[in-house]
Formats: structure tokens, sequence, C-alpha cells
């Protein structure tokens, strides 16, 4: 398992106060192991600012034992604090931003208007992290264009995508059901880029088609006023279900019919791949998802995903429609996703872009 590396592995501090069962950060982890790397932990969620000085003293600990320091994601704020910390021990810091904090709090979510405080403050938070860290990862190369172009960095990068709990997340055989009804799961956050006003538009226009039914999981920002709309708009083909752990997800996802990604039509949107068809795509399901040059760079519209434009309900009923009339279209789509999955975003393949990171990462230092 851990044969990639030859003795001695270097160690990496894997530092932040993240929620480690967050999948982006679970997953680094175990790419690490699996890589061949010693991960050493420095984690804290004391209260702002105190958690800076207790991630600070972690590391002093741990710097004589490790090779880089690896802030995880949401940790825009330590990486200025920290930078003074890691120069001195001669340590490079990389830094997985994961997302902007302008683009999420100001672009998408509009949370604060682009000329209050608040904005300028995610715009510093943003520029700065980045400019002081080493080596920059980003999970797509669109959300890399977004920073470098916004913030005018020149740093060394990598891509390092999403992934999955192949524990829980992998090809199921799903239970018999009637050939005349199909079910539809959409499952998240209700955060303005998934679109779920898209999806319960196009439930409202499959409403005459007794045999499909939408099962929409999840709770967050959209989720009450798209159970208002639900209800203004009496749609009865769909079935609102809070949040399930990945176990009960994923049984969901496998009885499934048609597994449904993202349709806002919001930057962030355009820049992402959602964890939920990575998901989908390891358990080998057909899905439908927005367009976008994101998504463009690992599925291929009609062999291994249908794409439907941004916000298009119509478009997004019709693709329901068609596979849900298409078994064999289905089959086909989830089986080539799997192996899209397979090439792209799995733990072996992960595992080799860990290595190659860091490979880069410890010949810059050398030089």
């Amino acid at each position: 398992k851990n044969k990639m590396r030859r003795e001695p592995n270097p160690a990496i501090c894997l530092l932040g106060h993240h929620d480690p069962g967050y999948p982006r950060n679970a997953l680094i982890l175990k790419w690490m192991h699996e890589a061949g790397y010693n991960v050493h932990i420095a984690h804290s969620t004391w209260i702002f600012p105190f958690r800076h000085f207790h991630l600070a003293w972690q590391f002093i600990r741990l710097a004589s034992h490790v090779d880089a320091v690896w802030v995880t994601e949401g940790g825009h704020r330590l990486v200025p604090f920290l930078k003074l910390f890691t120069s001195m021990a001669g340590k490079p810091l990389i830094f997985d931003p994961f997302i902007s904090r302008y683009n999420t709090r100001v672009e998408d979510r509009r949370w604060h208007s682009p000329n209050s405080l608040q904005a300028w403050v995610c715009k510093w938070q943003d520029w700065s992290s980045c400019s002081m860290a080493n080596y920059l990862v980003f999970d797509t190369l669109d959300h890399q264009r977004y920073f470098f172009s916004r913030y005018g960095l020149k740093k060394p990068f990598s891509v390092l995508e999403i992934g999955a709990d192949e524990a829980v997340f992998h090809p199921r055989v799903p239970p018999t059901s009637s050939p005349d009804n199909h079910m539809v799961l959409f499952f998240g956050t209700y955060i303005p880029l998934q679109g779920a006003e898209t999806i319960l538009n196009a439930a409202s226009i499959l409403t005459t088609n007794q045999g499909i039914s939408f099962i929409m999981v999840g709770e967050g920002q959209e989720h009450q006023r798209i159970l208002s709309l639900a209800s203004e708009k009496k749609i009865s083909n769909v079935r609102f279900e809070n949040f399930e752990p990945p176990e009960n997800l994923a049984s969901r996802i496998a009885q499934a019919d048609v597994c449904l990604g993202i349709f806002g039509d919001t930057l962030k949107a355009s820049m992402v791949v959602p964890n939920k068809a990575v998901q989908c795509a390891a358990m080998g399901k057909a899905i439908i998802s927005r367009r976008s040059t994101a998504m463009e760079s690992y599925f291929t519209d009609s062999e291994n995903i249908l794409f439907v434009p941004a916000g298009d309900e119509n478009a997004l009923a019709a693709a329901i429609l068609k596979l849900c009339k298409e078994p064999d279209m289905r089959e086909i789509l989830g089986t080539q996703a799997r192996l899209v999955y397979e090439r792209r975003f799995s733990n072996a393949a992960h595992a080799i872009k860990i290595q190659t990171i860091m490979d880069n990462v410890l010949a810059r230092k050398k030089t």
C-alpha cells in the first residue's frame, strides 16, 4: 500500500482549523497516507485569534520532524500569520484555498455587497493567503484561473480534484424497481450554485408524467424558499427529506434512476466540479448537470453525462424524461461515468497526484 516511495518517507504537517470529517480534508489525509507520507496533524478549533497561536505552537513543536506544511481548506487567515514561522523554520508552505472567500460570500451567496468592508476583507484574505504561500493547490483549473486573474498571482500550483469515500460510494446492485416508475435524486445544501429552483421547476414541468418522482435531500440557505415555492405551485411529484449520513445517502443514490448535479447560473457554479457528481460517478450512476468548462474538463456530453444549459428548467426536464425512457442510455452513461471516476477522481489517482505535488514542492525547496 505504501510502496510508492522509498524510505525514509518525507513528512507533512497537515495544519488548520478544518472539520476533519469534511470530505476534502478526510480524503487528502487518506491520499497522503496512500502516497506513503508520514503525516503530523496540527489542528485547533479554539476561538479566533487564540487558534492562531495554538496552531503556531503545535507547528513549532513539529517543525524539526516535517518537511513541509500543508494548510487545509478555509485556512485563509492562517497563512499570513504562519508564514513567519514556516519561513524561520525553512519549511515550504502549501495552501489549499479550495474556495475563494470573495467569490463565495460576495458573488455567489451574496452575503455582502461588493463595496462593503466585509467584501474588502474577503478580497484581502484571498490575496494575502495565496500570495504568501509557497505552493498552491486548487480543486479545478477554473478556480486557479479565477484566483490568478483576480489577484495577479504568479505561483507554482497543482490541481488536486475532489474525490469520494470509496468505502461508501462504490457501485452497488440497485433494488428491483418497476420499469414504469423512475426516481430522480438531488442532494445538497441548497446554496445558489446548486440551482434548486431550476430542479423544482423541471419537476413541475414533469408533473403529468406519473412515473417520474423527485427526491430532494438536504437543507441549507435556500431550503425554506424552495419549500415555499413547492407549496405555492402545488408540486406533488417532489418529496423533501433531511440530510442523511453518507451510508444512507449512498443507498439513496443506488436506488435512483437519474442523479442530478448542479444547475445554478452563478460564476462559482461554472468553476466547480460538485461533490455530488463525483460521488454519483463513483457509484456508476447516470448524471445530469449544467454545462461548464470545469465539468467539461472531465466529462463528455452524451458519453458519460448529460449536460444542460445553466438555469434551464425546460432542458433539464427534457433530459430527465429522455433518461427515464432509455434504460440502455442510463446504463451506458453510468458505466462510462465510473470509468471517468477511476481515471481522474479515485484514491489511486489522487495518491499519485499528491506524490507529484510533494515532489515539486520539495524539489523547489532544494533549489
